[in-house]
């Protein structure tokens, strides 16, 4: 096959049956490089994909359609050098055609090289050239001062109080909370409290952390703290319920750690260092016991895999589905359907939701 394809290298092309006259492109003069109205949709998330990330952002564009106007707005990360990009057309084809006039801005300003491919492309060929050092694993591990655990724990432990006040930039369905950290030793900050801008995928959040005072922890307190936040960081690194559960039942995992933090979720009013203890003490939440505290409510029942439960209990909660073993938070309910309503598909066809997640059921 190799040597049937280099037979033919040297013949020249012909000219495609179809051209480009049916579909919108933007052809660099100089290199002859194309680029269609569909294809600018993959190169503008490949130039995306090219941006600095790590292992919890990473920039992709996003599109806001207002289908009455015809209008379509591309947000695109706060990295790249054009933010927004405005478009009005057909309905259909407004993302298209959003992606097209802001890979066309991006080659025009050089973000784009004249072969339509990232500059950063380039860039980063530059630097494999050159010899890196290689990474040594057994470099040590700094941990500040403030992290460390001082050792075993005592029947009350002293932390220092940071509130860590969340505001979001964005407009999205679920608001963001309040943190708090608490560490064993007081920071030393030249300011009384320092502001921090981060960019997450929706826009920025802006956290302003300020020391606001001591509080002091029991043993069990401090262990139901740790089983909270090792919950919280295992559903954001990975969503399977199978791991998630591991944390859970495993109540020793974490009691020694040789840092000794914790973020909480906080519903600090301005007297006291207050932790939001009703969402930390969810971490031991059982089917079983669940009902032997339960209040009389009129909130209705809903069937789940462990059984019946009152619908206030998953309200705002982490549940996790059996079709995929995924972890989701429940943050409202629809009251008017049930698993026998009908869902409409992409393609037209009706079937009910059971049905559906029947076929999506892990094998």
């Amino acid at each position: 096959m190799r040597k049937e394809s280099l037979r033919h290298a040297s013949n020249p092309c012909s000219p495609l049956s179809k051209g480009l006259d049916d579909e919108e492109f933007y052809q660099v003069a100089s290199t002859g490089a194309c680029m269609t109205l569909s294809s600018s949709v993959g190169l503008m998330y490949f130039y995306c994909s090219r941006l600095p990330a790590d292992g919890y952002f990473k920039p992709i564009p996003r599109c806001v359609i207002d289908k009455q106007m015809g209008l379509c707005t591309l947000l695109l990360p706060k990295s790249c050098p054009i933010q927004t990009v405005c478009v009005q057309g057909n309905i259909k084809n407004l993302k298209k055609i959003a992606c097209f006039e802001a890979c066309k801005k991006l080659h025009q300003i050089g973000a784009l090289t004249d072969n339509l491919v990232p500059d950063i492309v380039f860039e980063e060929n530059d630097v494999e050239e050159f010899e890196k050092e290689p990474y040594n694993d057994d470099q040590p591990i700094f941990f500040p001062p403030e992290l460390v655990n001082k050792g075993s724990l005592d029947s009350m432990t002293k932390y220092y109080c940071y509130l860590m006040e969340l505001k979001q930039n964005f407009d999205y369905e679920v608001p963001v909370h309040n943190i708090m950290l608490l560490v064993r030793n007081q920071f030393d900050m030249d300011e009384k409290s320092v502001n921090i801008e981060l960019e997450v995928d929706r826009g920025t959040l802006t956290v302003n952390m300020k020391y606001i005072g001591l509080i002091r922890l029991n043993s069990d307190q401090v262990i139901l703290c740790r089983r909270f936040q090792l919950a919280v960081f295992q559903v954001l690194m990975d969503r399977k319920a199978e791991k998630f559960a591991e944390v859970l039942c495993d109540h020793t995992f974490g009691n020694n750690s040789e840092i000794d933090y914790l973020l909480l979720p906080s519903n600090y009013v301005g007297q006291s260092p207050l932790i939001d203890w009703l969402s930390v003490t969810s971490v031991t939440f059982s089917y079983e016991k669940a009902w032997k505290n339960h209040v009389n409510c009129n909130a209705g029942m809903i069937q789940t895999k462990s059984g019946l439960v009152c619908t206030c209990m998953v309200q705002n909660s982490l549940v996790s589905t059996p079709h995929n073993g995924h972890a989701y938070i429940i943050s409202g309910l629809l009251t008017n359907i049930n698993a026998n309503s009908l869902l409409r598909l992409s393609d037209g066809r009706l079937m009910t939701y059971k049905e559906y997640y029947e076929q999506r059921r892990i094998k």
